[in-house]
C-alpha cells in the first residue's frame, strides 16, 4: 500500500474556509510526535448536509469517513495528519488557548465569515434582524479583536456582549442588509435558517391614477390664476 504523503496543498478557498471554521467548531489536532496536525470536524446531525459539504471541501486532505460521535448526537470526521497543517495549529492555539492570529484582518474574507456563521451563528429572536456569533471558546479580548476586523473590513456594527458567564459577538440589525450581502454567495441552503427573515416590504405604493377631467380643469384654472398674478419680467 503506497504511503500517504505528509504534505498537502492548501488552496485559497480551503484557507478562507479554514479561517472561519477554526474560529468556530473545527479543531486542529497535533500528532503525538508534534511534527504534523490534522483537521477535526464535528457538528450536530441536524447539519449533516453541512458536514458532507466540508468533507468534500477537504477531500484532498484524505478525510476519513463521516461517522457518528461516541457520546453525542453529532457527526464527525478527521483528515490525515499533515505537516502542512501544523502552521494553523501554531497560529490558532496559544499558551492560553484559542486565539485570533493578528494577520487575520488581511486574510479573513466574506467566505471566512460565512463559514464561521454557519458554525456558530444564530438569530437573536424572530422579531429581530440582529444575530449572534457564539464564540464561547475565545477570550473576550480575542473576540474584541475579531469585532474590530468585522467593523473595519466589512463595516458591520459588531460588538462583544455578555451571555451570563461567557461572551459572544452581536451584530446589530442595522447591519442586516450588509451582512446578508456578505453571506448570500456562500451560505448553504440547509443552513439559511440561521439568517433572520427578510424585512417586510414597505407599505405598497398606491398605483398611479391619472387625474380626472374635472381635476385637470381645476388644476389648469389654478395655474391660470397664478400666471396672472406672477407676470414674467419683460426683456
Amino acid at each position: 500500500m503506497p504511503r500517504q504523503p505528509n504534505r498537502v496543498s492548501v488552496t485559497r478557498e480551503q484557507k478562507e474556509i479554514l479561517l472561519g471554521i477554526l474560529l468556530g467548531d473545527a479543531h486542529m489536532e497535533v500528532a503525538p510526535d508534534g511534527k504534523s496536525a490534522r483537521l477535526k470536524i464535528e457538528q450536530s446531525v441536524r447539519k449533516q448536509a453541512y458536514v458532507e459539504h466540508l468533507h468534500h471541501v477537504f477531500q484532498d486532505w484524505f478525510p476519513g469517513k463521516i461517522v457518528p460521535a461516541s457520546h453525542s448526537n453529532n457527526l464527525k470526521f478527521s483528515t490525515k495528519y499533515s505537516s502542512s497543517l501544523l502552521f494553523y495549529h501554531t497560529q490558532f492555539y496559544g499558551e492560553k488557548g484559542r486565539c485570533v492570529p493578528r494577520w487575520m484582518e488581511h486574510s479573513f474574507t466574506a467566505r471566512s465569515l460565512t463559514y464561521l456563521f454557519m458554525d456558530d451563528g444564530g438569530i437573536k429572536s424572530k422579531s429581530s434582524k440582529g444575530v449572534y456569533i457564539n464564540l464561547y471558546g475565545l477570550e473576550r479580548k480575542e473576540q474584541e479583536f475579531l469585532c474590530q476586523i468585522l467593523r473595519r473590513k466589512f463595516e458591520l456594527q459588531a460588538k462583544v456582549v455578555r451571555d451570563r458567564h461567557y461572551y459572544r459577538i452581536y451584530i446589530s440589525g442595522h447591519s442586516y442588509d450588509v451582512l446578508v450581502a456578505l453571506l448570500d454567495p456562500y451560505i448553504l441552503p440547509s443552513v439559511r435558517y440561521k439568517i433572520p427573515a427578510p424585512r417586510k416590504e414597505a407599505a405598497r405604493k398606491k398605483p398611479f391614477k391619472e387625474d380626472s377631467t374635472e381635476e385637470k380643469q381645476g388644476l389648469w384654472s389654478e395655474q391660470a390664476r397664478l400666471d396672472e398674478i406672477t407676470e414674467l419680467p419683460k426683456r
